[in-house]
């Protein structure tokens, strides 16, 4: 599978292609013309990576995070957020899974 396979932006709306499923595991790409979102609270952890474009996302204290293409985020079930903002070309991975406890990220450097 390509990620870039049947891509399609809307001006309108985002459009949201499952590309993976299972108990443990859902796989999201998203595409986005420029289209913020309302806030938003999940039940499931989610990692975020953006592949193509730029993005702002902002949490229930107004606290905002810049991302560029390349970047990962993770948005632990129950955080308040929403995308601020976002560029024409954006192109999102997203995946989604049961809360974990102890989550997180390992540096790379």
């Amino acid at each position: 599978m390509n990620v870039f396979d049947k891509l399609r932006y809307e001006a309108d709306r985002e459009v949201v292609d499952r590309l993976f499923h299972s108990p443990a595991l859902r796989v999201e790409r998203i595409a986005s013309q420029g289209q913020g979102t309302s806030f938003m609270v999940q039940e499931e952890d989610e990692l975020v990576f953006l592949v193509r474009g730029e993005a702002i996302i902002e949490d229930a204290d107004r606290r905002l995070l810049e991302m560029e293409a390349g970047e990962l985020f993770y948005l632990p079930a129950g955080l308040r957020h929403r995308v601020k903002e976002c560029s024409d070309d954006c192109l999102w991975l997203c995946f989604f899974f049961p809360p974990q406890e102890g989550a997180r990220f390992f540096n790379q450097n």
